[in-house]
C-alpha cells in the first residue's frame, strides 16, 4: 500500500525516493528530486501516526457521545417502565375489582330472590340477614374501589410520562354537559404544573386524563398557585402564591386560576392598587360571581395586618369604625391584590402569600402603564409527594 510516496525503482535511484512528485506513478522525469529511502520510511511512519491519531480521536469522541446518549435512553427507559408498570398493576387491580363486583352483584341478586320466595318467618329472617350481609359487602366494595381508582393518576406517574416525552403531551379533560375543555400538564423546574383550562383541542397522540382526577391531587387548603406575568416585550416572570388555609376567597382564587368554573384570570390586566401598596387585577368585564355563587365568603375571617408579599381579594375597602378594620366592598370578590408595602390597618381579605417571584411583582408595579401587565398563564402546582 502506497501512502503519498512512491519508491522509484530505477538503477540509479534504487536507494532514493522522488520528493517533488511523490505518489505519481510515472517514470523518473527531468527535474525530479530525490531523498534517501530511510528518510522516506520515517516520513511514511509519521504520516501514518498522524492519520491514525486523527481517526482515533474521531471514533473515541463518537463513542463518548453515544455512551452519553445511551445513559439518557436508559433513564427514559426506566421512567417509562415505571409508568407502564404502574398502569399494568392498576389494570390487574381493576380486573380483580370487577370480578369482586360481579360476585357481589350475583350474591345480592340471589339474596333478593331468596327474600321474595321466602314463605316462613324463619326463611324471611334468614334471607334478610343474608341480604344485609350482601349490602354491606357491596358498600365496602364501592368505597374500596370506586373512590380509589384510577390510582395510576398520580403526580409521579404523570411526571414520569412527561420525562419520557411520550406522545403529544399530557392533558386533563373536563366535560361539563358535553362541552370539553382541556388543561395542559407540564414539568418545569421539578414542578408539575396544571395549566388553566382552555377550549383548545389537544394533539391526537396526547395522553388524556379525567380533569377531576388530576384536580383531586391538589389540596386547596395549602395549594401553590402560579401566575406568569408579562408586559411589552419582557420575558414572562412567574409568581407563586401559597394559599393560607381553607378560605372561600382562597378557593375562588384557585378556581379562577384553573378556570374550572368557566372563567379564568388568563389575559386579564392589572391596575395600580388604590392605596398604592401593590398591584391589583382589574375587574372582570362579566362577573364570575354567578359561577362561584356556591363558594361562601367568610364574613368573620380573622383580620390580618398587611405585610409585603401578602395576597388578598379586592382592593375596594371600606373602613369599619366599629371593629377598627378595613372590609372589602361588594362586587370585587374575584379581584386580588399582591401587596408590596405594609399596611397598618388590619384587613379581613387576606388568603395567600407570595411563595416566590416577588421580584416579578415589583417589576410589574414599576411598569408604566400598569395596565400593560397581563396574566399570560396561570394554574396550580400538583404536589409530587
Amino acid at each position: 500500500m502506497y501512502i503519498g510516496l512512491y519508491v522509484l525503482i530505477f538503477a540509479h535511484h534504487v536507494n532514493s525516493v522522488c520528493q517533488l512528485c511523490a505518489g505519481e506513478l510515472h517514470p523518473l522525469a527531468h527535474g525530479c528530486e530525490t531523498f534517501p529511502i530511510g528518510e522516506a520510511i520515517k516520513k511514511l511512519k509519521q504520516l501514518y501516526d498522524s492519520r491514525k491519531s486523527s481517526y482515533l480521536s474521531s471514533v473515541e469522541a463518537g463513542i463518548a457521545k453515544l455512551k452519553e446518549y445511551k445513559e439518557k435512553i436508559h433513564t427514559r427507559e426506566k421512567a417509562a417502565m415505571a409508568a407502564v408498570q404502574g398502569i399494568m398493576t392498576e389494570r390487574q387491580q381493576v380486573e380483580r375489582a370487577i370480578a369482586e363486583g360481579e360476585d357481589s352483584k350475583e350474591a345480592l341478586m340471589a339474596s333478593k330472590t331468596n327474600v321474595t320466595s321466602a314463605t316462613t318467618l324463619e326463611e324471611i329472617i334468614t334471607s334478610l340477614k343474608i341480604s344485609r350481609d350482601c349490602e354491606n359487602r357491596v358498600h365496602l366494595w364501592t368505597v374500596t374501589n370506586l373512590q380509589n381508582f384510577p390510582k395510576c393518576v398520580t403526580a409521579q406517574s404523570i411526571s414520569k410520562w412527561l420525562e419520557v416525552g411520550g406522545g403529544g403531551g399530557v392533558y386533563a379533560i373536563q366535560n361539563v354537559d358535553g362541552v370539553l375543555r382541556h388543561a395542559k400538564l407540564t414539568l418545569e423546574g421539578g414542578k408539575l404544573l396544571l395549566h388553566a383550562l382552555k377550549n383548545e383541542v389537544p394533539p391526537n397522540d396526547a395522553l388524556k386524563l379525567q380533569y377531576e382526577r388530576v384536580r383531586a391531587l391538589v389540596n386547596h387548603n395549602s395549594a401553590l398557585i402560579f401566575l406568569d406575568l408579562a408586559w411589552g416585550k419582557s420575558t414572562p416572570g412567574s409568581v407563586y402564591v401559597r394559599l393560607l388555609g381553607d378560605t372561600g376567597r382562597g378557593l375562588r382564587f384557585l378556581m379562577l386560576c384553573t378556570g374550572e368554573r368557566g372563567m379564568s384570570y388568563l389575559g386579564m390586566s392589572f391596575q395600580q392598587d388604590s392605596h398604592e401598596e401593590g398591584i391589583t387585577l382589574q375587574k372582570f368585564r362579566d362577573s364570575p360571581d354567578g359561577k362561584l355563587a356556591d363558594v361562601p365568603i367568610e364574613s368573620n375571617q380573622c383580620p390580618k395586618k398587611v405585610s409585603v408579599g401578602m395576597v388578598g381579594s379586592g382592593d375596594n375597602w371600606q373602613f369599619d369604625h366599629t371593629f377598627n378594620i378595613a372590609r372589602q366592598s361588594e362586587g370585587t370578590m374575584s379581584q386580588f391584590t399582591m401587596y408590596l408595602r405594609e399596611h397598618s390597618i388590619p384587613v379581613d381579605t387576606i388568603f395567600g402569600l407570595v411563595d416566590s417571584g416577588l421580584r416579578t411583582v415589583v417589576l410589574a408595579s414599576a411598569h408604566n402603564p400598569i395596565t400593560e401587565v397581563k396574566v399570560q398563564d396561570c394554574g396550580v402546582i400538583t404536589p409530587m409527594d
